[in-house]
């Protein structure tokens, strides 16, 4: 043992490779330690569908008059919303916040559609649609129809849809349901934001989402 020690105190090549030794083993510790930490799945701040169901396809007419599907889309992420051009502060505060969430993913906002469904046909016609959008931002995607078709599709995205006689130049109010639906580029309902979900959650979950 004596002459162990000699020879690695007169050897500096067995004295670094002893320091080596001991780092190795060191770095070996730490990953086994800190592995959890990064395996640790993405909490999303939405919520999940789980499983995911397929969302349900519709044909409706865009701002420019042109006759499109949900299915057009396909290979994007969709952020698909429910509202309508009066509305005081619900829709417009939403459409403001995913405004927000494009500018923040940058290049990647390619890789996603904003579409914005009236629940308001009788007063939202494309024109109307259209103007409205372009105070948010250009690649929105308005949608409206008779309103047989609109009833159609929020009875199946189950959105909750009522009119109110406000006695005012507004005419009317629509009370509607303010979630924000998420499907992923094969077609299927992942998420849904809450209207008190924050704009940064929502680019987080986007980006987990464009990743994979």
């Amino acid at each position: 043992m004596t002459g162990m020690r000699n020879a690695l105190k007169f050897n500096p090549v067995g004295r670094w490779i002893l320091v080596i030794a001991v780092l190795v083993a060191l770095v070996v510790i730490a990953a086994r330690y800190a592995s959890p930490l990064f395996d640790r799945p993405y909490t999303f701040h939405g919520s999940r569908f789980d499983p995911p169901p397929l969302a349900p396809d519709f044909t409706l007419i865009d701002q420019e008059g042109r006759s499109v599907r949900l299915s057009d889309y396909r290979g994007r992420l969709v952020l698909l919303f429910f509202g309508y051009t009066h509305c005081p502060d619900v829709c417009p505060t939403t459409l403001a916040k995913l405004r927000y969430a494009l500018q923040e993913l940058g290049e990647v906002a390619r890789e996603v559609q904003v579409i914005f469904i009236s629940v308001d046909p009788e007063r939202d016609t494309p024109e109307v649609v259209k103007r409205y959008l372009s105070h948010f931002d250009p690649t929105f995607v308005g949608l409206t129809g008779r309103p047989e078709e609109i009833e159609a599709v929020t009875q199946a995205y189950g959105v909750y849809v009522e009119k109110e006689e406000v006695g005012s130049a507004a005419g009317y109010l629509i009370t509607h349901s303010a979630r924000t639906y998420v499907i992923d580029r094969e077609g299927r309902l992942v998420l849904t934001f809450i209207y008190e979900t924050e704009p940064q959650d929502i680019v987080a979950d986007l980006k987990q989402l464009l990743r994979r």
